[in-house]
């Protein structure tokens, strides 16, 4: 299923809240599988396929035929945070309902971590980002479950 009918489905009751203005984000997308677009990682991972060993070892999407490039990845999910950031202003909340790779560069970019450290966010799962009023980003929490009860 493509990433746009996917996202809109949890962000559907946020739209019923008084005062917020739903925008799609597209720098926001998820990154760009090339040739394992449609969950291919999914399947190949757990066989051990030698192209996902390889992306897992190296820690690089575009070992992957065709996909994007950690380093455009990055250059698109900074912008499209610049964007809700300026969108936001300052003294206000925004949600963003983005998929599993976008919330692990977001993080990576926060904590300067490893490429692939925060992947595997679970499903509706909440992480939170904090931007202070001198700029600084602090990553306050990742992967929050709690909500979802069992």
């Amino acid at each position: 299923t493509p990433w746009w009918t996917r996202t809109p489905q949890p962000a559907a009751p946020l739209t019923l809240a008084p005062g917020l203005q739903p925008a799609a984000i597209d720098e926001l997308r998820e990154g760009g599988l090339g040739a394992w677009e449609q969950g291919e990682l999914r399947g190949r991972a757990p066989a051990r396929d030698p192209i996902a060993v390889r992306l897992w070892t190296e820690q690089r999407w575009d070992v992957i035929p065709g996909a994007e490039t950690n380093e455009a990845f990055a250059e698109r999910v900074a912008r499209g945070f610049e964007r809700v950031l300026r969108r936001t202003g300052p003294d206000a909340t925004a949600v963003l309902v983005v998929h599993g790779g976008v919330i692990a560069e977001l993080c990576r970019q926060l904590t300067d971590s490893r490429p692939f450290a925060f992947l595997n966010a679970d499903n509706a799962s909440i992480t939170r980002v904090v931007v202070l009023a001198d700029g600084r980003r602090l990553l306050r929490g990742f992967n929050d479950t709690a909500h979802l009860g069992g």
